[in-house]
């Protein structure tokens, strides 16, 4: 997703690409991604808008393929208050409706459930900061970029969380509150040197079915964070945070957005 952030004065403009995925509940389309990026410090979507700025996403590019909606705090379901370092944004009909026209999809329930197989493979989708032009700091406000990026597919490796890393903040945190996470080790052979900006992303399951005769994947996991030394990452289930987003949707009773 394209974030375009407008300072106080209106006149200074300034660019950057979150990763992320689209969801849908009974056809209110969703943006979920990680919830330290939308509130969780002083770099966070949030915080810019507490400190006067216009925050204005689009699922196209910088070019404007699909318009522009406000980014609604008020409207947002954040988990993070529970353990669980997810949002989720509500997205207006009309650009609803632009992507469904692009032939974008979104998902729904599959594959959260199923339990891990070792003929599963898993992969971190997202825009990592190195594949984004010109390479710049993560911060909202000091971030210019160009519309050229590259989406990018990380192959990881199931493992269990690396001894020294039990008693990190976030790690600590989703003990507290009960909250499972999913650990995984970075290919060794991955081009991808570090997946910083990747927070947010989905991490895919597939599975070749011989029965099928083909390869079935769905939504697994969010990537949340990550141990650089270690190269593993972290973060929750999707049958931990899917529900609740779909269950605050619906007791919501929340129409699409005009």
């Amino acid at each position: 997703m394209h974030v375009l952030a407008t300072a106080p004065d209106g006149k200074t403009e300034t660019k950057q690409v979150l990763s992320g995925y689209l969801f849908s509940v009974d056809d209110q389309w969703l943006w979920i991604t990680a919830g330290h990026i939308i509130d969780g410090d002083e770099n966070s979507l949030c915080a810019a808008v507490r400190g006067g700025y216009t925050i204005r996403l689009n699922f196209g590019s910088f070019a404007n393929d699909y318009g522009w909606q406000a980014f609604p705090p008020r409207l947002m379901c954040n988990l993070l208050p529970q353990g669980v370092d997810c949002c989720a944004l509500p997205l207006a009909a009309p650009m609803r409706d632009s992507l469904k026209s692009e032939g974008k999809l979104a998902h729904t329930d599959f594959q959260w459930f199923a339990p891990i197989s070792e003929d599963d493979h898993f992969y971190i989708v997202g825009v990592p900061l190195e594949a984004v032009k010109p390479r710049g700091q993560r911060r909202l406000i000091t971030l210019p970029i160009e519309n050229e990026v590259s989406i990018r597919c990380v192959e990881v490796y199931e493992c269990r969380c690396p001894d020294d890393n039990f008693t990190l903040p976030a790690v600590e945190d989703a003990n507290k509150h009960g909250i499972p996470l999913f650990f995984a080790r970075i290919n060794q052979e991955s081009q991808t040197r570090s997946i910083r900006g990747m927070s947010g992303g989905q991490i895919i399951r597939a599975r070749h079915f011989e029965a099928l005769k083909g390869i079935g994947y769905g939504l697994f996991a969010m990537q949340s964070g990550w141990f650089k030394n270690d190269r593993v990452i972290y973060g929750p289930f999707a049958a931990t945070f899917m529900p609740m987003i779909r269950n605050w949707v619906r007791e919501k009773m929340l129409r699409p957005l005009a």
